[in-house]
C-alpha cells in the first residue's frame, strides 16, 4: 500500500471531505475509509482522485517515501498564495517518488548523503568553514559551484518555478534533494541554496529521522531558520573576508552604489549584503526601507514547473530519466511528467538531442 496521505493531498487541494466526496460521485462515509486505509478505490475512482488532488494515479498508488514538507510561515498569507505554496509541497514531495521510481527502474544503488556538521557548541564560522572544506569550496562562491559541489555528494537539485513567498526546501531521507526558485536571479538562488546546505548539514541529520525535511519561507523567523541564514551568509560573505573588503573601502558603502559593488564582490544580492554588515554595525535595521522598496505585485501559479530541462532538473535524475526513455522503459509522456515540463518542452529537448548525437556521428 502506498505511504501516500489521502487526507492531507485532500486537505492541501483545500477541500473538505464532503466537498470531494460529491467531485468523486461517492459517499463521505467512503472516502473516509480510503483516507483510514480501510478500503481502496478502484482504478477508475483512483484516476479522477489523482486528478481531483493534482497529483499522478502512480504516485497514489505506489508513492512509498512518506516524506512531509512543513512550511513554518511568519506571518498570514492570503488564501491563493497559501494554495500555491501547497501545491508546490504536494509537488516536491511527489517529485521525491520520480526520483525513487528512476532509480528503481534504472537499477541504480541508493546513493544516500553522507556528510554532517555539528552545530550545537561550536561557532558559526567554524561550522561553515567545516561545510566549505567538505565541498572544497573557493572562498568567493558562485552558484554554479556550489550547484556543482552538492550534486557531486549524490545532492539532486531541482530549480523550480515556485512561490515567490518559497525560496527553497531540503530533503534527507534514503536520498537527499534540494528545491530552489528559479524565478528569483542568481544572487538570491546562491543564498537559498547556502541556506538550504546549512539545514542538508546541520538539521536534517540522519539519526534525526521524525525531521527529514525543511522549507524556507521568506520572512521566517522561526530558530533554526536563523540558524540556517546565520550559516549560509558565513558560507559566502566570511566575516574576515568581510572585515578585509571594508578595511579597503574605509567604511564607505552607505551609497546604493557601493552597496552594490560589494554584493557584486561576493555574489550575493544587495539584501543579503545589507543584512551582513548590518552584524558588523555598518547599517541599522531603521535604515532598511530607504535601501529596499516593497513589491506588492500578485503572481499566477506556474503551470509547468520547468521551462529549461538542462539547467531547472537534477543532472543525476535527467541521466536516469533519459536513459530509461531511450531504453524504451518510459515514455515521452512519462519522461515529461517526471521533468515538471510541458509534452513539448520534452519532444523539443528529445528531439534536439537526436540532432547532436547524429552531428557527433557525422563528425567521428
Amino acid at each position: 500500500m502506498a505511504a501516500v496521505n489521502l487526507q492531507e493531498l485532500r486537505k492541501r487541494a483545500g477541500l473538505t471531505q464532503g466537498e470531494l466526496a460529491r467531485q468523486l460521485g461517492v459517499d463521505a462515509s467512503l472516502l473516509s475509509r480510503w483516507e483510514r486505509g480501510e478500503r481502496e478505490p478502484s482504478f477508475a475512482q483512483r484516476m479522477e482522485l489523482a486528478r481531483r488532488l493534482g497529483v499522478t494515479v502512480d504516485y497514489l498508488a505506489h508513492g512509498r517515501l512518506a516524506a512531509k514538507f512543513k512550511f513554518r510561515a511568519g506571518r498570514a498569507r492570503d488564501a491563493d498564495g497559501r494554495r500555491r505554496i501547497e501545491r508546490a509541497i504536494t509537488e516536491m514531495e511527489q517529485q521525491l517518488h520520480f526520483i525513487d521510481e528512476a532509480r528503481t527502474r534504472a537499477n541504480e544503488p541508493l546513493r544516500p548523503f553522507l556528510l554532517s556538521v555539528e552545530l550545537r557548541g561550536q561557532q558559526v564560522e567554524a561550522a561553515a568553514t567545516q561545510i566549505r572544506d567538505l565541498l572544497q569550496l573557493n572562498r568567493r562562491v558562485t552558484f554554479g559551484e556550489l550547484k556543482q559541489a552538492l550534486t557531486e555528494r549524490n545532492v539532486f537539485i531541482f530549480c523550480w518555478h515556485l512561490p515567490a513567498e518559497m525560496s527553497g526546501a531540503t530533503y534527507r531521507g534514503e536520498f537527499a534533494a534540494i528545491f530552489i526558485n528559479a524565478r528569483h536571479d542568481e544572487e538570491r538562488r546562491l543564498f537559498t541554496l547556502a541556506h538550504e546546505a546549512a539545514h542538508l548539514f546541520c538539521h536534517l541529520r540522519s539519526e534525526d529521522a521524525d525531521r527529514q525535511t525543511e522549507v524556507s519561507i521568506a520572512s521566517n523567523r522561526d530558530p533554526l531558520e536563523k540558524e540556517a541564514n546565520a550559516l549560509a551568509a558565513e558560507l559566502l560573505m566570511p566575516a574576515a573576508e568581510i572585515q578585509k573588503y571594508l578595511d579597503k573601502a574605509h567604511g564607505e558603502l552607505k551609497q546604493p552604489v557601493l552597496l552594490d559593488n560589494a554584493a557584486r564582490f561576493f555574489n550575493v544580492s544587495r539584501e543579503a549584503m545589507f543584512y551582513r554588515l548590518t552584524e558588523f554595525g555598518l547599517f541599522n535595521w531603521s535604515e532598511k526601507a530607504a535601501y529596499f522598496k516593497k513589491t506588492g505585485a500578485k503572481e499566477a501559479a506556474p503551470s509547468v514547473r520547468v521551462d529549461d530541462i538542462a539547467d531547472q532538473v537534477a543532472p543525476d535524475f535527467l541521466r536516469m530519466g533519459f536513459a530509461l526513455y531511450i531504453e524504451g522503459k518510459i515514455s515521452a509522456g512519462k519522461l515529461a511528467e517526471w521533468l515538471g515540463c510541458s509534452r513539448r518542452k520534452i519532444d523539443s529537448y528529445l528531439s534536439e538531442s537526436d540532432r547532436k548525437q547524429e552531428e557527433s556521428g557525422l563528425l567521428e
